[in-house]
């Protein structure tokens, strides 16, 4: 004699192989976010290694850079910068880039930038930065929004 279920109460074997169902696809879908991830970390490291590389070859380039943001004040800068204005980087950092540019060129320059973050023809220009304890020094200027 068979034991019969109560109405309405799920059939435990189609239950059973719909869970097996379900496990079996949360394992394929688990194998393919573990191989995501290690295409994810292995992405990750050559990212790693290029923004180290970019930020050596920025750091140590013998053209002054100059990184801004559209407040015009000073995000980065590379060691031929601070060589220029005299003044270690960590006291350039956060400062208005005007504060470098002597006072007759600053309204010049500071439409320059305003084209540069404008996204318009931009040209490069001449500008004189103020040096601590020196004559004023010409630098070319090129921008890039």
């Amino acid at each position: 004699m068979t034991a019969r279920r109560p109405r309405g109460t799920p059939d435990p074997i189609a239950l059973l192989h719909a869970l097996e169902v379900h496990q079996t696809e949360l394992e394929a879908q688990n194998a393919e976010l573990a191989a995501a991830n290690v295409a994810l970390v292995a992405s990750n490291g050559a990212l790693v290694i290029a923004r180290d590389r970019f930020r050596a070859l920025y750091e140590w380039a013998p053209i002054p850079y100059v990184t801004i943001d559209a407040a015009r004040t000073i995000v980065d800068l590379n060691h031929a910068a601070t060589l220029i204005a005299s003044v270690p980087r960590d006291q350039l950092l956060g400062r208005a880039v005007e504060e470098l540019v002597i006072e007759a060129d600053r309204a010049r320059f500071g439409g320059f930038v305003d084209a540069v973050f404008a996204g318009g023809p931009v040209r490069a220009d001449d500008v004189a930065v103020r040096r601590v304890g020196g004559d004023p020094v010409d630098v070319q200027i090129d921008g890039r929004g």
